[in-house]
């Protein structure tokens, strides 16, 4: 359990680690900066106010942007506040202070357009805004409480001037930069999103293709040998075909849907009434099983059958998924077996897919439906078949949930909206 707890917080972690490199390359120049700039200001000026206290807590400050990685499991999700807090505090804050309590000299006013530079480069142009803003009030607020006598200092209007210029021509710099990038990051993960579930569809249906087609081989192949002609061979080879053919057919229509969601148009319009226990008996013959896999599943003998909308393809695929799941981790675990059977309430029908495999962990449950999400090995799972099945469910006004129970089962159940006269004996 700590281990998975370690891996579910490095993983909620790693989409943001290329954002907190800039603030561990910051901590680390702050680190040399900081304390050589308050050695360089009492070397050549003595009487400058630069109290080692605020010089040593910028230091902290640094140390803990460099060290995110060794901080405890528990804190590091605070990581992304701690670093807003360091960076208002850090530039912002202490610079502004430090210019007006030593009265607008020269020296601190550099510094000062440095901050700036920096906190332009750290954060996007929101933060930019508010930090800029928040920073130079409560700097100078602080300076107004703690000098002795308070009084604004003479700074030329053109520093002014070129301080806020920096902090609005940079927002705007960012504004441009973070819209494009954001733009161009959901565009390409879109396309990731579509071409994976292109690859991942389409694997299951290309392995009965190919079982298929071997069969036909073999059969072609003993026939020649044997000189066989009788009706059992014409048979088998006419189910082969059947096969190579639905699957073909249903290849074709998870390619249409998949193109229906990147034109964005209505799934609802190529829907039709399906017949569960049809569609089921379909998937089942369908699915390229392994020796000995379909022997694991079990359909209850008094299953009730209904009618819902949909297509015959998409069920097939939600089925070939959670086939394709339970059976890899009952081959894992070798041992468990797959349960199919259904349920109704006033509104809705339910169809239950129950695997006694290992089950699923709490913290990845709540995850298992999340693009791109998987527990397996990188050469194995992608984590879209479970997306791709909520997609679909919910496209017919349907859901799909889990429940689980690690060691035990997991169990799930997918919810069809009832048609009047739907259900069948």
């Amino acid at each position: 359990m700590y281990e998975n707890n370690i891996k579910f917080i490095h993983h909620k972690l790693s989409s943001s680690r290329k954002n907190y490199k800039l603030y561990k390359y910051f901590g680390l120049f702050g680190t040399v900066l900081y304390p050589l700039m308050f050695m360089l200001h009492n070397y050549t000026n003595p009487e400058t106010f630069d109290p080692f206290l605020l010089r040593f807590i910028c230091l902290l400050l640094c140390v803990g942007l460099i060290t995110q990685d060794h901080w405890p499991l528990k804190i590091q999700p605070l990581y992304p506040s701690y670093t807003l807090v360091a960076t208002f505090f850090l530039l912002p804050y202490f610079h502004t202070f430090l210019v007006l309590m030593n009265y607008g000299n020269t020296s601190y006013i550099f510094d000062m357009l440095v901050a700036i530079i920096c906190l332009i480069h750290l954060c996007d142009w929101k933060k930019i805004l508010l930090i800029s803003f928040f920073g130079i009030a409560l700097g100078a607020i602080t300076y107004f409480f703690i000098a002795p006598t308070p009084y604004w200092p003479h700074i030329s209007f053109d520093i002014i001037g070129l301080f806020i210029l920096l902090i609005i021509v940079g927002s705007a710099i960012k504004y441009t930069f973070y819209d494009t990038s954001n733009l161009s990051r959901k565009s390409k993960r879109s396309m990731m999103v579509v071409a994976g579930n292109l690859a991942h569809e389409l694997r299951t249906p290309l392995a009965t293709i190919l079982m298929a087609s071997k069969n036909v081989q073999r059969q072609a192949q003993e026939a020649f040998k044997e000189k066989k002609t009788d009706e059992y061979f014409h048979l088998e080879i006419e189910k082969s075909l059947k096969k190579i053919i639905r699957t073909t057919n249903r290849s074709q229509k998870i390619i249409n849907h998949l193109l229906l969601n990147v034109q964005d148009k209505n799934f609802t319009e190529i829907l039709s009434p399906i017949d569960l226990q049809m569609s089921l008996k379909h998937a089942l013959e369908d699915y390229p099983f392994q020796d000995g896999e379909r022997d694991l599943v079990h359909i209850d003998p008094n299953i009730k059958n209904f009618t819902f909308m949909g297509t015959e393809e998409m069920f097939t695929n939600v089925i070939f998924n959670l086939l394709k799941n339970a059976l890899y981790y009952i081959q894992k675990l070798d041992q468990g077996e797959i349960y199919i059977s259904t349920s109704q309430n006033k509104n809705f029908h339910f169809l239950h897919f129950k695997d006694t495999g290992p089950g699923i962990a709490e913290e990845h449950l709540k995850h298992i439906f999340d693009v791109f999400y998987s527990t397996k090995s990188r050469h194995i799972g992608n984590g879209l078949g479970l997306s791709f099945c909520k997609d679909i469910m919910q496209q017919i006004k349907g859901d799909i949930e889990c429940e689980s129970v690690e060691g035990e089962f997991t169990l799930f159940r997918l919810q069809f909206p009832k048609l009047k006269h739907s259900t069948k004996k």
